[in-house]
């Protein structure tokens, strides 16, 4: 059939095995029709199992088929490492082989639409145990190829919006963009070209994995073990060289005030591209079948399912495969998601600890103007620190991604606020102001050094233990700008609602650091009786809460006494 194996193109393999598949198709949808009217023989199965058998005395009978690879792979290698052959030969063989690979899968798996399903189960015979050498030496092909990608693309990679694009970028009003359907095409933002060609490759050895199908479920989570660990290997080292890069660029910051730059912009999309990315590789490879995903990834997901059923088979069916292989498979995308997060999340860290010092001398120069001077007034330098940052990030990220960088710069607003506000009630004298600490006259010893809350001030009487020496004045402006604090803090809460253009909702900003921050307000510019009221005013509400889910849990049971059945 084939003559000496090892004498003869693989090629021509491939091309010998493709036309009897293509007899098969032929005798299956034209003569079998024919022959099972008249003598009531299926062509196309006694053509199955003559070719079948054939393919197995020629290829397999005495391990030929693998002493053809190992023969191939070894002379291919060792000519790349001679330098007799370039290193893109050693590439096209494998790809012969993955050719023969599929060419053999679509013989031995070939299925007629005709044939009754109670028919019996064909024989199983190991055709694929051949082909582990050459995964083994494509999946470690694919890893340096994904390395370079890392090492030089990224290097390279200066992370500026090619000049093609920046037009279309730059007409983007926050109106349009706030219009957008989240997760939409038209809402994805551009990434720089390393974060591209990283996942264009990572998807193609993804794909490549896919339509394998690979055939066997004692072997099957060994081989995606091997895929999975490659792609988060480098994933992860994207993200860790990513995030070096930026850090030795100073987050791509010129010197002076912080702004967020559109290289940095490019960077968080570029993680934030990678880590959805991954987060479809259960949802492609079949491993799982969720019903619903988040909305910035279900384009995403929709689109690869939809490249995944057109460039080939999916993988075998989840009953075939062991729950301890398919947990496996899950921890490793868990742990390499999570890992990828963590450098997002550090970059965040960053960004926020670099705007920290504009916020907090902003905040402070709130409460150290004029105090005619209205508090939107004083409050207008902030709000134009943020609406500029702000701008920059709806242009260049993605909505998912916007989001989550108004909950980091509204958090880091609100600690300065919180910080703001405790020195404002730390009242001292002598030493310039609010935010000092009274050492007492007797004792030069910084260890006995305290603070007077602003509250203590604010009796009836002045009490014993209190010092004579502040200065009533310093006490009511302290008071009056912990208010312009509280009232900054309204302020800002309605500009951040304004500016996100209905992308976080009231109660999401209404954390509990802003209400921590207005509870600590109240209670520095609140008097002692005052203090004892609110005091016992929340303990009641808590007593009351509690007897109200007493009370509930109560009727349910009561009710469900009543119910049929009981």
């Amino acid at each position: 059939m084939f003559g000496h194996i090892m004498n003869v193109d693989v090629r021509m393999i491939v091309i010998h095995l493709t036309n009897l598949t293509d007899d098969l198709l032929a005798a299956d949808m034209v003569y079998s029709p024919i022959m099972q009217r008249q003598v009531g023989v299926f062509l196309q199965d006694l053509l199955y199992r003559t070719y079948t058998k054939l393919l197995h005395r020629e290829l397999f009978e005495d391990g030929r088929l693998s002493s053809l690879v190992r023969n191939t792979l070894n002379t291919a290698q060792n000519k790349m490492e001679d330098g007799t052959e370039p290193e893109h030969k050693l590439d096209q063989d494998m790809l012969e082989l993955f050719s023969l690979f599929h060419a053999i899968q679509k013989l031995e798996l070939f299925e007629s639409p005709r044939v009754d399903n109670e028919e019996s189960e064909r024989e199983s015979f190991d055709w694929y145990s051949w082909f582990h050498p050459v995964f083994s030496m494509w999946v470690q092909r694919c890893g340096l190829q994904l390395q370079a990608v890392v090492e030089k693309d990224l290097r390279e990679d200066q992370l500026a919006i090619p000049l093609r694009k920046k037009k279309s970028i730059v007409s983007r009003t926050r109106e349009e963009q706030g219009s957008s359907t989240l997760g939409t095409l038209e809402e994805l933002p551009i990434i720089s070209p390393s974060a591209q060609k990283l996942i264009d490759d990572m998807r193609a050895m993804l794909y490549t994995w896919i339509e394998c199908c690979w055939p066997s479920e004692d072997t099957y989570g060994l081989m995606a073990k091997m895929v999975l660990e490659k792609l988060f290997d480098s994933a992860i080292s994207y993200a860790r060289n990513l995030h070096e890069k930026l850090r030795l660029k100073g987050y791509c910051d010129e010197e002076g005030q912080f702004d967020i730059s559109p290289q940095l912009c490019m960077a968080l999309s570029a993680l934030d591209r990678v880590i959805i990315w991954t987060q479809t590789i259960p949802e492609s490879c079949g491993w799982s079948r969720r019903k619903s995903c988040a909305p910035e990834l279900l384009e995403e997901n929709l689109r690869l399912r939809d490249e995944v059923k057109q460039t080939g088979p999916t993988v075998p069916r989840l009953e075939r495969i062991s729950k301890e292989d398919l947990q496996a498979l899950y921890e490793i995308q868990r742990s390499g998601v999570i890992e990828i997060r963590h450098v997002l999340d550090r970059i965040f860290y960053r960004v926020t600890a670099k705007m920290r010092p504009e916020i907090r001398k902003n905040v402070y120069h709130l409460c150290w103007c004029a105090s005619t001077s209205p508090t939107e007034k004083a409050l207008n330098d902030l709000l134009v620190y943020l609406e500029s940052n702000f701008d920059t990030l709806r242009r260049q990220v993605s909505t998912g991604l916007l989001r989550r960088c108004y909950l980091e710069i509204w958090s880091e607003c609100l600690e300065q606020f919180i910080e703001q506000a405790h020195k404002e009630a730390e009242v001292a004298p002598g030493i310039g102001g609010p935010g000092a600490f009274l050492n007492p006259p007797d004792s030069p010893s910084t260890l006995n050094t305290f603070v007077i809350p602003l509250s203590t001030h604010f009796t009836e009487s002045q009490s014993a233990v209190a010092p004579n020496e502040v200065d009533p004045e310093t006490v009511l402006r302290a008071k009056s700008t912990l208010l312009k604090l509280k009232h900054a803090t309204e302020l800002l809460l309605r500009f951040f609602m304004r500016t996100t253009n209905g992308l976080l909702e009231k109660y999401e900003l209404e954390n509990e650091t802003y209400q921590d921050t207005n509870y600590l307000i109240q209670l520095y510019v609140s008097s002692t009786p005052e203090l004892v009221e609110l005091y016992f005013a929340e303990k009641m509400e808590q007593q009351v809460c509690r007897i109200l889910l007493w009370l509930l849990t109560s009727c349910r049971g009561t009710y469900s006494n009543y119910l049929p059945g009981k």
